[in-house]
């Protein structure tokens, strides 16, 4: 056993199990809630449709391989930010199991290696997919960036998410976001680099 948001690859026939796990659990919490699984039509199936969506898509990072990186070597050694954003975020808030989604923008400074523009929303989905919490999720992503790309000049990430376990209970503040970053290496050191990547962040939303 380990820590909620960290890696536990399974196979597939692994993941049908624990699907099948989780869902008599599932049932047996809504039975004691009052819930008639057997004569409500739309609750009936539930247990099994809550675990699997829990197994396969909210904590898919979790239990799926890590995605394969493809690195290119840096032939027109570009030395300027390589910035990919705004990239969906939806993850679980491993507090109250309550979903959290929003945002995030990633950068790096290249010296001789490139990676594929799309990995970089596939390191953000394979982080974000388990209970996390979004402090841990933005070290998460860097790391694995400093991981991949260790020739780097700098790593720039950050996330804006509305957190349901905060708008859908507690204050029910609908309107609330958290906003966290990580920034290392020239992104950290440099004022004119931090400002810049933020100031990308800030006019990238929504342009598309």
């Amino acid at each position: 056993m380990n820590r909620a948001n960290e890696h536990y690859p399974l196979a597939e026939h692994q993941k049908e199990m624990m699907v099948g796990g989780i869902a008599i659990h599932i049932a047996e919490i809504m039975r004691i809630m009052g819930i008639d699984l057997e004569n409500d039509h739309n609750s009936c199936d539930s247990p099994h449709r809550i675990a699997k969506s829990w197994v396969n898509d909210l904590m898919r990072g979790r239990f799926n391989p890590a995605p394969s990186i493809t690195s290119f070597p840096n032939h027109a050694n570009h030395n300027q930010m390589v910035m990919c954003g705004p990239i969906r975020v939806v993850s679980m808030c491993s507090h109250h199991w309550s979903p959290f989604i929003g945002e995030a923008f990633v950068a790096y400074i290249p010296t001789d290696t490139v990676i594929g523009l799309s990995k970089l929303s596939r390191i953000v989905d394979f982080y974000a997919r388990r209970p996390q919490i979004q402090e841990e999720l933005t070290q998460q992503i860097a790391n694995h960036l400093a991981e991949t790309i260790p020739d780097n000049r700098g790593i720039a990430v950050l996330l804006t998410s509305a957190h349901q376990c905060m708008t859908c209970r507690g204050v029910e503040d609908s309107g609330a976001k958290m906003t966290t970053s990580e920034v290392r290496g020239a992104f950290f050191d440099d004022a004119s680099a931090r400002k810049e990547f933020f100031d990308l962040c800030s006019h990238s939303k929504g342009v598309l």
